[in-house]
C-alpha cells in the first residue's frame, strides 16, 4: 500500500515457452479455493477508489498470432449427486445516488464474420427446461426499455422468436404484452412494423399453426375492453398514398379446402342498448368512377350455387328496414338498380313479396317525382321467347271473411290547364291469331256477381270523353256482342242502351246502323224465345214525352234504290199454330188530342208509270170464311159522327 502514490501492482504470470512447435504451450495459472463441508470462495475484486472510480476487473484470454485468441469460460461446476448446480450472475454494482453500471455482452468486431451470442437455458432429462428472461429495470418515472435489434448490412439481419416444440404435448406459447397503466394513464402500445423498402415494403404475416389431425390454430385480434367507456377501435386499413400508385388492396377470406371451406363472419357485438352498425363502403373518386361494391355468393360445379341474403334485423315494436338505393349524380342520370335472376336451362325466378302476418305489408312500385322534367316510367314486361313467351298476372289477394283485394289501374292527372291527362291502354298481343282481351266480373257464390263499369271521363267546361267499342277489321270483320246475363231461377239480366241527358241542350242520340258492303248488313231487333207455357217479350218503340214542345216522331223508312225496286216495309203480327187460338192483331192508332191525330196510308208516286196501289185484304180461312173488312167512323155522343169518303183522284 502507499500513503500518497499508486499502490504496488501484483502480477501473477505463468512461464512462457520459446519453442515454436505446435505441441508446446505457455504455463497455466490456476486459482483454486480449498475443499470443505462448504467449499471455499474465490473473490476477485478491483480496488476501492476513495475519490475516483473503483478499479476495473478484466478477464481477457490470450491473443494468438496465427490462429485466434483463447476462450473465456465462466460457469458453475457440474453436480453429479443430489442438489442443483450453482448460479452464474453477471451484474453491475448498485448505486445509491447515481446510475448503476451497464452490463454489456458483445462479440468483437471482425474482418469477415463477427462472432455470435448464444444465451440458452439448460435442457432437463425429467423436468422443465430452463427459462430465459430479459427484463428492463423498474423505475420511479419510466421503467427500463428492452430492445432487440438485428444488425445492419447489405441485407438486414433477421429476428426470430420461436417457442419450443412439444414432442408429445402442446407447443410453447409466444406472448407479447404491453404494460398496464395503474392510474389515469394509457396502457402501453404494441407496434409491429414491417420494414420500408426502395422496391417493396416488407410483408407482415400472421399465421396460426397447422394441424395434422384436428382443427388448425385460430388467429384472434381483439381490441381492449373498457369498464366505463366504449371499447377500443379495431382498424384494418391499407396505407394511404398521395402518389400515382394507389393504396393497397384489402382481402379478407377463408382458405381453400378439399371439402368444406371456412365461413367469413363480419358482425358487430350484441348490446344492452343500441347495437353497433356494420358498414361496407367502396371508396370515393375525384376524377374517375367511384369504387364498386360487389357481394357475390360462391359458384358450384356439381350442385346448387351459394345463396346471397340481405336480412334486416327483427324487432319488438317494428322490424328493421331494408333499403337499396343507387347513387346520386350532380349532372347526369342517377345510378341504376338492376335485379336479375341467374342464367340456366331455365332462368331463375324473381319473387318480391311482403311477409305473412296478421296484416301483411304493402308492396309499392313507383318512380321518383320530377321537379323540372319527365318522371320515369314503370314497365312490367315478360321476356321474349322462341316458343311461348311468359305471361303477366296481376291478382289481388283472396279474403276469408271480408272483401277481396281490389285492382286499380289509373293514369296520371295533370295540373296544367292546357295538357291532357295520361292515357290508359289495354292491348292484347299480335300474332297468327290476335290475342284475346277478357274483362270479367267476379263470380258471386251467394250474392250478386261483380259488376263491370266502363265510363269515359267527365269534363267541367268541355265535352265528356267518348266510349268506343269496335270489333277488329280483317278479311272477315269481328263480331261485337252485347249480352246480358242468364239466370237459372230469377229474371235474366236486362240490356239498356241510353244516350246522355242534357240540362240546357238536346239529349244525346242513339244510332244503330249495319255496316256498308256489296250487300249492307241486316238489322234485326227481336225479343227472345219463350220456354213451354211462357210468353215472349214485347217489342216497344217509343219516342220520349215532351212537357211543352212537340214529342218526337217515329219513322219507318225502307231504303231507296237508284236502278232497282224500292225496299219493302212489312208490319206483320204473329201467327199461332194451335187450334182454337187467334193470330196476332195489327193495330194502327193515331194519338189523342184536342183534335185527334190522322192516319194516312199513301202509296208511292210513279215517276213514269202508275202510282202505287193501296189494297185492303182480309185473311183467308182454311175451314171457315175469310175475314171481314170494316170502314167506319167512330161513334160520337154530343156531335155528329165523321164522314166516310171514298173518291178517286182528280
Amino acid at each position: 500500500s502507499s500513503g500518497k502514490g499508486e499502490g504496488a501492482p501484483v502480477c501473477i504470470s505463468a512461464g512462457s515457452s520459446t519453442d515454436s512447435g505446435s505441441s508446446s504451450s505457455g504455463g497455466e495459472v490456476s486459482l483454486k479455493s480449498g475443499d470443505g463441508a462448504l467449499g471455499g470462495d474465490i473473490q476477485i475484486c478491483g480496488g476501492t477508489g476513495h475519490e475516483e472510480r473503483g478499479g476495473n476487473t478484466i478477464l481477457t484470454s490470450g491473443s494468438g498470432r496465427q490462429i485466434g485468441s483463447g476462450l473465456v469460460s465462466i460457469g458453475s461446476a457440474a453436480v453429479n449427486g443430489p442438489g442443483t448446480s450453482g448460479n452464474v450472475d453477471l451484474t453491475s454494482g448498485a448505486s445509491m445516488s447515481d446510475s448503476s453500471g451497464t452490463v454489456t455482452i458483445s462479440t468483437g468486431d471482425a474482418g469477415t464474420s463477427s462472432g455470435s451470442i448464444a444465451i440458452a437455458g439448460g435442457s432437463a432429462d425429467a423436468g422443465d427446461g430452463g427459462s430465459f428472461s430479459i427484463q428492463g429495470g423498474d423505475g420511479v418515472e419510466s421503467g427500463g426499455d428492452v430492445s432487440l435489434t438485428a444488425g445492419t448490412g447489405l441485407s438486414g439481419g433477421s429476428i426470430s422468436l420461436s417457442a419450443g416444440q412439444g414432442t408429445a404435448e402442446d407447443g410453447g406459447d409466444i406472448e407479447l404484452s404491453a404494460g398496464e397503466a395503474a392510474g389515469a394513464g394509457i396502457g402501453g402500445a404494441i407496434v409491429v412494423d414491417a420494414g420500408n423498402g426502395g422496391d417493396s415494403g416488407g410483408n407482415l404475416i400472421l399465421t396460426a399453426g397447422s394441424s395434422k389431425e384436428a382443427t388448425g390454430g385460430e388467429v384472434c385480434i381483439q381490441a381492449g375492453e373498457s369498464a366505463s367507456q366504449a371499447g377500443g377501435l379495431l382498424s384494418c386499413v391499407t396505407a394511404s398514398t398521395s402518389t400515382a400508385g394507389g393504396s393497397g388492396d384489402l382481402s379478407i377470406g377463408s382458405g381453400d379446402a378439399a371439402e368444406n371451406s371456412g365461413d367469413v363472419l363480419i358482425a358487430t357485438g350484441s348490446a344492452g342498448c343500441k347495437a353497433g352498425d356494420a358498414s361496407m363502403q367502396a371508396g370515393d373518386s375525384i376524377r374517375q368512377d367511384g369504387g364498386m361494391l360487389e357481394l357475390s355468393a360462391g359458384d358450384s360445379k356439381s350442385s346448387v350455387g351459394g345463396r346471397a341474403e340481405l336480412l334486416a334485423g327483427s324487432g319488438c315494436t317494428e322490424g328493421g328496414s331494408l333499403q337499396v338505393a343507387a347513387g346520386q349524380s350532380e349532372e347526369g342520370p342517377g345510378g341504376v338498380i338492376e335485379l336479375q335472376s341467374g342464367e340456366g336451362d331455365s332462368s331463375g325466378s324473381i319473387a318480391l313479396s311482403s311477409a305473412d302476418s296478421p296484416s301483411s305489408g304493402n308492396i309499392c312500385f313507383s318512380t321518383g317525382a320530377s321537379t323540372e322534367g319527365t318522371s320515369g316510367c314503370v314497365t312490367l314486361q315478360s321476356g321474349e321467347a322462341a316458343s311461348s313467351s311468359g305471361g303477366i298476372v296481376v291478382e289481388a289477394g283472396q279474403s276469408e271473411s271480408s272483401l277481396g283485394g281490389g285492382i286499380f289501374v289509373r293514369a296520371g292527372n295533370t295540373a296544367c290547364a292546357s295538357s291532357d291527362g295520361g292515357s290508359a291502354e289495354l292491348t292484347a298481343g299480335s300474332g297468327h291469331s290476335g290475342g284475346s282481351l277478357d274483362v270479367t266480373g267476379g263470380v258471386g257464390s251467394d250474392g250478386a256477381g261483380g259488376q263491370i263499369s266502363i265510363s269515359s271521363g267527365s269534363s267541367i267546361e268541355n265535352s265528356g270523353g267518348n266510349v268506343d267499342l269496335a270489333a277488329g277489321s280483317g278479311d272477315a270483320g269481328g263480331d261485337l256482342s252485347l249480352h246480358a246475363g242468364d239466370s237459372r231461377t230469377q229474371v235474366a239480366g236486362s240490356l239498356s242502351v241510353c244516350a246522355g241527358a242534357s240540362e240546357a241542350a238536346d239529349g244525346g242520340s242513339v244510332s244503330i246502323c249495319t255496316g256498308q258492303g256489296v250487300n249492307s248488313g241486316n238489322l234485326e231487333i227481336a225479343t227472345g224465345a219463350a220456354m213451354i207455357d211462357g210468353k215472349t217479350g214485347d217489342l216497344t218503340l217509343n219516342s220520349g214525352d215532351a212537357a211543352d214542345g212537340i214529342a218526337g216522331k217515329i219513322d219507318f223508312t225502307a231504303g231507296c234504290s237508284t236502278s232497282g225496286d224500292g225496299a219493302n216495309v212489312q208490319l206483320c203480327a204473329g201467327s199461332s199454330q194451335a187450334v182454337g187460338t187467334l193470330g196476332g192483331c195489327l193495330s194502327l192508332s193515331a194519338g189523342d188530342g184536342s183534335e185527334g191525330g190522322s192516319i194516312l196510308l199513301q202509296a208511292g208516286e210513279g215517276f213514269s208509270g202508275d202510282g202505287g196501289d193501296i189494297r185492303f185484304e182480309s185473311g183467308r180461312g182454311t175451314n171457315e170464311g175469310s175475314g171481314d173488312i170494316s170502314l167506319m167512323s167512330a161513334e160520337n155522343v154530343d156531335g155528329p159522327t165523321g164522314e166516310l169518303l171514298l173518291s178517286t183522284g182528280t
